[in-house]
């Protein structure tokens, strides 16, 4: 009899132990993967690195025999200039910081009771305007921050709206997604008098599948975004993120120098557009005295001639990217970034004795972060487990 059982048992426990082996992992193939991430921020300002270098080098032998003293002298003149100049990123940075009310940012959110399909953040509609549906009705996290600061520094003009957005999951017919979203409605940005940039709405979406199948995918999309008074438009294209831009209706392509007093007499004569697909950069000159006017200290422009100068240049450089990636396990939306630098260059000498220079480091490109920039909209989303639509995993909440 022992013999039989022992027998008549045997396979039933090696069935059993097969059973215990193998249950846990067909379990783990169709549970979400522990590393799905999603990310949505709405608004995010960075200061930049701004700031003047100022050299003394001898212009000729009689000024390097005299420079012991005459340094002295010009770096008196300079000091209340390069005291003005470095003056510039806290006026302009300041006020924006202080803009920023209320958290616009939202990490991954639970798979629990996934919404059976996403919350659309339509164009002008808030979730400040009461609860919307992926703040109460499903596990996703929601961030609706009603920026309303308007400041008119003389230096800075600045004009907010709203930022909102959320992470949520969505279920599928074999399993869910991860889905991020973000929107900035209206932005208008000036600095020393000229108009920079003005935004009615930017949104931003990335989708990616934790269970089931599916590719991640990215998107955005921009209304009403325009540089220099209406000067430059800019458009989003749909599938590539591409910039697509135009000067007065003309589709720009490449580098080229447009005379910006035809359009408007408060622009500078000229500036330097440079366009790469995703990335566009505008130079907008301006004279150092009407700098230092905008600054509110024109005395300084006085102290400046008592010296003889050779070279006075300072430019306003302006920057606009974005793009659009995805791949197998990830997706990401870089909504728009706006970076807003300036460029200075005086050179000039005292009896042409001795030289002295007054400069930002680098050259007007390098220079177009160096005074703030801002990220607005940008989504993200990432999954490296995703079962394929045979496996029959439903989502908790889910019957």
């Amino acid at each position: 009899m022992k013999k039989f059982l022992q027998r008549v048992l045997a396979p039933v426990v090696v069935v059993a132990m097969l059973v215990g082996v193998v249950a846990p992992a067909a379990a783990a193939e169709t549970e979400p993967g522990s590393d799905a991430t999603a990310s949505s921020t709405g608004w995010q300002v960075n200061r930049g690195s701004f700031g003047l270098e100022v050299s003394l080098p001898p212009d000729s032998l009689v000024g390097g025999l005299l420079g012991w003293a005459l340094n002295p002298i010009i770096n008196n003149i300079l000091t209340p200039v390069t005291s003005a100049l470095n003056g510039i990123p806290a006026a302009v940075v300041n006020p924006l910081l202080g803009a920023v009310a209320g958290d616009s940012t939202a990490g991954t959110p639970t798979s629990e009771s996934p919404s059976r399909e996403p919350f659309a953040l339509a164009a002008g509609s808030s979730p400040s305007s009461g609860n919307p549906a992926s703040c109460t009705d499903t596990s996703g996290t929601c961030y609706a921050s009603p920026i309303t600061v308007g400041a008119d520094l003389g230096i800075l003009k600045l004009a907010l709206g709203t930022v909102h957005g959320l992470t949520e999951s969505v279920s599928t017919a074999s399993g869910y997604d991860l889905v991020a979203q973000s929107q900035v409605a209206g932005l208008d940005l000036g600095l020393l008098g000229i108009d920079l940039l003005r935004l009615d709405a930017l949104t931003s979406s990335t989708t990616c599948t934790v269970v089931g199948e599916g590719v991640p995918r990215a998107a955005a999309s921009s209304a009403g975004l325009s540089l220099l008074g209406g000067v430059v438009t800019v458009g989003v294209a749909e599938g590539t993120g591409a910039l697509d831009v135009s000067i007065a209706g003309q589709p720009v392509v490449g580098l080229g120098a447009v005379d910006l007093t035809t359009f408007d007499g408060n622009l500078g004569p000229l500036a330097d557009v440079s366009l790469d697909e995703h990335l566009l950069r505008v130079g907008v000159g301006l004279s150092v005295e009407d700098l230092l006017r905008g600054l509110g200290v024109p005395g300084l422009w006085d102290l400046l001639r008592t010296l003889v100068l050779k070279k006075a240049d300072a430019k306003i450089v302006l920057e606009i990217s974005n793009g659009l990636h995805s791949d197998e396990t990830s997706a990401d939306a870089s909504g728009l970034h706006i970076g807003v630098g300036l460029y200075v260059n005086i050179e000039a000498n005292l009896l042409r004795l001795v030289g002295a220079r007054i400069a930002t480091a680098g050259s007007a490109a390098d220079a177009a972060n160096n005074l703030v920039s801002i990220d607005l909209a940008r989504t993200s989303c990432a999954s490296t487990a995703t079962p394929g639509a045979g496996d029959d995993w439903v989502a908790p909440g889910l019957t």
